[in-house]
């Protein structure tokens, strides 16, 4: 490029700094061989050093400072630019500082290695970046200096600091998690992270009012635990699928009787005893519902027992002498049990039907034991007294925009007000056996599962009772990542 030099004269710099990035990259691969060629027939340099150094430190600098101010000028092209300048700056230091014939060195070599190294530092490249090299140079002798240089740049690029894109996603609150966490944060609970957070958890039932569904869509969560009549997880379901479902009018009717569901006695009762034993990081669900408790008889015509005693003493297992019971009940209890309405879905549902006595044998206990804790940690129980809905709105329905939007409680304000006694099941849509943690889990644990199954919320779960105290999401994670 002329510029303003006289006639039949050219600016290096000037053809440097002033041509297309193309155009300089070709100009910067080819100059070994322009000079070979001064150096046969006795010209200037093409490029000369000082040339060389100030188009390096412009390049560089305003790669930095248009970086910084979020312009989105590129960051490939910028950075083969000022690998080649490195490699320049190299190849003259060996033919001008060390008086090395240019014939007798790689020539290009160097350049193309620059570029490379120079890319595999900050964008972390690695065999692709070789490739690229390779098919835009068209060059086959400089593979393998090209992956040794990679190699090399890459090991001391991760010994020293993390990638450019790594900075900018830190920068912008992107929760990309990493895949390990900082020593200090290796040994925090679970618990831990939910005392920090302060939430307040959210649950639906399996099968669920339209008026408890609208209480909690007006929250933030991308999901919600469901659970079953006993209070234990057995699903998570999208807000955005709840939304649908009141959208379509998809109502949920058993023998043309509308169901009335609310939260378990248990479920309250369990939330009650964590709260009191592990303190207030805790949230009292919002999905307790403050109805009257079910009544029960237990010698008790008018059903004034203590249901969420009752279920206490069971769940201690402890009779008179205080020697546990493995699957037995007091004669009392038996009683309770066959009368109690533990399924908010009837009235008069008995859940739990124990025939036998004290008497009862080891086996037999134990089978009731096993067959009991089975059904309070699934929805098999429940399709005894709410049984499934064939109808199943087409999948279709929940397919996102373009632009994965999430949906809005406004959008079905005025359906929720309509209908709040209206009742949805919810699982048929919803995702079966969640990923669980318990409130003693360590977070390494947490990031595992987040990373390696793709989540974006695990719900959180006392090791004592059983019940969702929480749910933690990516961002929570993200947090305790360092800077």
């Amino acid at each position: 490029m002329r510029f303003r030099c006289e006639e039949g004269y050219y600016n290096p710099l000037a053809s440097l700094i002033f041509n297309t990035e193309g155009a300089t990259i070709r100009n910067l691969i080819a100059y070994p061989v322009l000079l070979k060629q001064t150096q046969d027939t006795g010209a200037d340099n093409p490029v000369p050093v000082a040339d060389s150094v100030l188009y390096f430190f412009a390049w560089y600098l305003l790669t930095i400072i248009t970086y910084g101010v979020w312009v989105p000028a590129g960051l490939f092209l910028p950075g083969i630019l000022i690998g080649c300048a490195i490699g320049n700056m190299y190849l003259d230091t060996l033919v001008f500082g060390f008086g090395i014939n240019v014939s007798k060195l790689g020539g290009q070599t160097y350049i193309i290695v620059g570029a490379s190294a120079m890319l595999a530092g900050y964008c972390r490249l690695t065999y692709s970046l070789a490739v690229i090299m390779l098919e835009t140079t068209q060059s086959i002798n400089n593979f393998i200096p090209t992956l040794l240089g990679i190699g090399v740049s890459l090991s001391v690029a991760k010994a020293c600091n993390r990638s450019l894109y790594e900075y900018a996603i830190r920068a912008k609150q992107m929760p990309l998690l990493r895949n390990h966490l900082p020593k200090n944060n290796n040994n925090i609970m679970v618990k831990e992270v939910l005392e920090r957070i302060q939430q307040e958890v959210q649950v639906v039932e399996s099968v669920c009012s339209v008026e408890r569904i609208a209480e909690v869509i007006q929250f933030d969560f991308n999901s919600v635990p469901v659970v079953n009549m006993a209070g234990r997880i057995i699903g998570m379901i999208p807000k955005n699928f709840l939304i649908v479902l009141i959208e379509n009018h998809w109502w949920y009717e058993a023998g043309g009787e509308k169901i009335d569901f609310e939260v378990s006695s248990f479920y309250k009762s369990a939330v009650k005893r964590v709260e009191s034993k592990q303190g207030s990081f805790i949230g009292s669900p919002k999905a307790v519902s403050n109805n009257k408790k079910s009544q029960i008889s237990l010698d008790d015509p008018n059903g004034n027992a203590d249901i969420d005693q009752i279920q206490e003493e069971i769940n201690q297992g402890v009779d008179d002498d205080k020697k546990p019971l493995r699957g037995r009940t007091t004669t009392a209890h038996t009683g309770a049990l066959k009368q109690r309405s533990k399924s908010p879905i009837a009235a008069n549902s008995k859940v739990l039907e124990y025939e036998g006595n004290e008497e009862t044998d080891a086996d037999d206990s134990f089978t009731k034991e096993r067959t009991n804790t089975l059904a309070n940690f699934t929805g098999d129980r429940d399709y005894k007294y709410a049984p499934k809905d064939d109808r199943i709105l087409h999948w279709e329905n929940f397919c996102s925009d373009m632009y994965s939007t999430d949906r809005a409680y406004k959008e079905v304000h005025q359906i929720c007000q309509r209908f709040p006694h209206k009742v949805i099941d919810l699982r048929p849509y919803m995702i079966e056996q969640p990923y669980v943690v318990l409130t003693t889990d360590k977070l390494p644990k947490c990031l595992e599962l987040f990373r390696h199954m793709h989540l974006r919320a695990l719900p959180v779960i006392d090791p004592n009772s059983g019940v969702t105290v929480g749910v933690i999401t990516r961002q929570d994670i993200f947090a305790y990542m360092s800077l």
